[in-house]
């Protein structure tokens, strides 16, 4: 079993979540917008006893500017699509040069995504799903129920394909989600929490 605790962190309002299992007290982390008090805070309120994961749905800056701190500072493994990871590294490929606010630091992946990868927190699995079309290497991450959707599954909407992605692989990959999971609870990048039922019934992208 898992627990999940969440803040908006940075300029963009970006859903930073902690997943800690209760067994273990082991605790994966999901995007780093920026490593800010209220970043810390977050890590405070989750009670982490240690860090093993940094788990990144893409590689936009609004996402990923707060990586190396949080690296530096836990020891987290940085896990990343292959097809993002170089957004890491380039700030015009993460559109924090274009868009950011932030001061991105370089950082290097430990662990290189794909479709149907499992991580292995204490006793519980994180799968690892990819859904192209937000980015080219968005994936979103299940675990114990809940699905960490990043900037692909909104509530009642979708994520944006105009910085380096594409709106039909978009639409697949959101098929896709619906067919694997009835009622999986959605955490996802930007706004409130929502879940699968809700959203095969209410969201127009979904029709």
């Amino acid at each position: 079993m898992i627990e999940v605790f969440t803040a908006p962190v940075g300029a963009y309002g970006t859903n930073c979540y902690i997943i800690k299992e209760k067994a273990t007290a082991l605790a994966a982390a999901v995007d780093c917008a920026v490593f800010n008090r209220d970043y810390e805070r977050l890590l405070d309120r989750a009670g982490v006893k240690r860090l093993e994961y940094i788990l990144l749905t893409h590689g936009h800056f609004d996402h990923i500017c707060g990586v190396a701190e949080l690296k530096r500072r836990t020891g987290g493994k940085v896990c990343i699509s292959e097809r993002d990871a170089e957004c890491l590294t380039d700030e015009y490929k993460s559109f924090n040069a274009h868009l950011g606010s932030f001061a991105q630091e370089s950082v290097s992946p430990d662990i290189l995504l794909h479709d149907g990868s499992v991580l292995t927190l204490g006793e519980t699995s994180i799968s690892v799903l990819s859904t192209p079309g937000h980015t080219q290497g968005s994936v979103c991450f299940y675990a114990d129920g809940s699905l960490f959707s990043g900037d692909t599954l909104f509530y009642r909407s979708v994520g944006r394909t105009d910085l380096g992605g594409n709106a039909e692989e978009l639409i697949n990959s959101l098929k896709i989600l619906m067919s694997r999971f009835d009622d999986a609870r959605v955490y996802p990048g930007h706004g409130t929490e929502t879940s699968l039922l809700f959203e095969k019934d209410n969201n127009p992208f979904l029709r």
